[in-house]
């Protein structure tokens, strides 16, 4: 009987890599490369260029389970007329590979090496989502260098207060098991809850259209990216209140911050309450969700324009 459960597992296992395998290779073939990969002391980032050659320079950077194009569906088109874009995808996401368990102070640091390579000097970095948490890293980490930063529905400060013994634990755990599910199981499950992930992460407003390949959300298969997701969840919470703390006692950049009233992923207050002190603007726009890039890209770059307006020298 032990013989025919472990040989139903293995069957399994290997079903699962075999059509997660195949549906990393349609999702390659729909969403294919669109930058370039940045190879650097610390890692490689995939980081597309687009816009004026002679506009100020903006870095984008895309939140949780996503990649480069969640900014480039909508955003990157309000601002390229006037802005030199260099869209990013973080470390395990999209087409930039991931070595170990990154961090956003970690990961921020592949970017930071990156831009060096590429000659970016003091950009506005925009920060969606977790890119947020990412965009404050590299603020922090090096402020004279950034000009700036735009926070779009950023998870910054603590959701919610986890204790960091569980969250060691869970690494610990996960560390060896993630690889392993991430390449066989994870896709089919996650792509079963496709429907119900989405309307979450978008709610209250509507799934944008094209959103597997305009916003590249069929890469959400790859293992990496899965894998990615996973170990981000709980570096954002191991290391929250310590960049809450961090980023009190710290100057900081200008900044400004953008929220819908009713996003569901990261709650406004507890973000904003914990930047009020800088004296950043900030503003909630009503009936809006998390995905506020891809649903109301005008007010984003709104508020970008406002911010690139109020640091010129």
């Amino acid at each position: 009987m032990m013989l025919l459960v472990m040989c139903l597992c293995l069957l399994v296992l290997v079903a699962g890599w075999h059509v997660t395998r195949r549906w990393s290779v349609q999702a390659e073939q729909l969403v294919p490369q669109a930058g370039d990969l940045i190879d650097t002391p610390l890692g490689t980032v995939h980081i597309r260029q687009m816009g004026s050659q002679d506009g100020p320079p903006l870095v984008l950077i895309h939140g949780l389970y996503g990649q480069m194009q969640h900014l480039g569906y909508a955003l990157a088109g309000a601002l390229e007329q006037d802005y030199r874009l260099y869209l990013v995808d973080r470390p395990g996401c999209g087409y930039s590979p991931r070595n170990g368990w990154p961090d956003p102070a970690e990961q921020g640091a592949v970017i930071q090496a990156a831009l060096d390579q590429l000659g970016v000097a003091r950009p506005i970095l925009v920060g969606h989502s977790l890119g947020g948490a990412v965009a404050v890293e590299m603020a922090l980490a090096r402020p004279d260098n950034v000009r700036a930063l735009a926070l779009l529905a950023p998870a910054v400060v603590p959701v919610a207060r986890v204790p960091l013994w569980l969250l060691h634990g869970m690494q610990a755990i996960l560390r060896p098991l993630l690889p392993l599910v991430c390449a066989t199981l994870a896709a089919p499950v996650v792509r079963m809850l496709r429907p119900v992930i989405h309307a979450r992460v978008f709610a209250p407003e509507r799934m944008v259209p094209d959103y597997d390949q305009l916003a590249g959300s069929a890469l959400g298969v790859k293992p990496m990216v899965l894998c990615s997701a996973a170990q981000d969840v709980i570096s954002l919470a191991a290391t929250a209140a310590d960049r809450a703390e961090r980023i009190a006692r710290q100057d900081m950049p200008p900044g400004g911050v953008l929220f819908g009233d009713s996003d569901r992923i990261v709650p406004p207050v507890p973000q904003m309450t914990a930047l009020a002190g800088l004296g950043w603007s900030t503003r909630v726009v009503s009936g809006r969700g998390h995905m506020i890039p891809l649903t109301d890209p005008e007010t984003c770059a709104a508020l970008i324009c406002d911010l690139n307006r109020s640091t010129r020298r």
